[in-house]
């Protein structure tokens, strides 16, 4: 509201299928969010969740994010601003290693306009603003939609996210994983 005092628009909320059909690859930030919306939606915060689209070929690292990950918060960087900052909620080694989440986790697109706007620090998070007594929490529960990966399942559109992770038991153990995440952080949160 600072930067822009005669908007009446303070955020959005992307839930989920955020990069329709294969998830996000370098390049859809511009094509399918700031090309698409206008600068009155761009310029102001969007807070996403993945949505079982997001799960597919052209973000193959998305369902195993600890296999070959991008950034990695541990014991060493937990208590830095992206990793929680000075009471980070999780100490436990967490891999992160998707093209949709924010650019200091290995996102995408740090060349669009507007692109750090795109809020997706985790697959799991909360968020709060204090002066609208408001919270966020985002919550992937993908797991439940294992099959519906990359909009026909892991063995097709979300194929590459299979491979990527080494088998199906690894895919399905690490999207309960995030379920289960999920779950614990809005039972915290409630």
């Amino acid at each position: 509201k600072a930067k822009n005092p005669n908007s009446e628009l303070l955020f959005v909320l992307a839930g989920g299928d955020n990069f329709y059909w294969a998830g996000a690859s370098s390049g859809r930030f511009s094509e399918t969010w700031y090309d698409v919306y206008s600068q009155a939606l761009t310029s102001v915060p969007w807070f996403s969740v993945f949505g079982n689209h997001d799960y597919g070929n052209s973000d193959p690292g998305i369902g195993c994010p600890s296999t070959n990950s991008r950034f990695t918060c541990d014991r060493s960087n937990m208590n830095s601003e992206v990793c929680g900052g000075a009471a980070p909620y999780s100490t436990e080694p967490q891999g992160y290693n998707s093209n949709a989440l924010n650019v200091n986790k290995g996102g995408v697109d740090h060349g669009v306009p507007n692109r750090a706007n795109w809020h997706q620090p985790d697959y799991t998070y909360y968020y709060s603003i204090p002066a609208l007594d408001f919270e966020l929490v985002a919550m992937d529960l993908d797991f439940y939609q294992i099959g519906a990966l990359g909009g026909n399942g892991p063995h097709l559109g979300a194929s590459g996210v299979l491979a990527a992770c080494g088998s199906m038991d690894a895919l399905h153990n690490s999207l309960l994983a995030i379920a289960e995440a999920s779950k614990k952080v809005l039972n915290n949160r409630s």
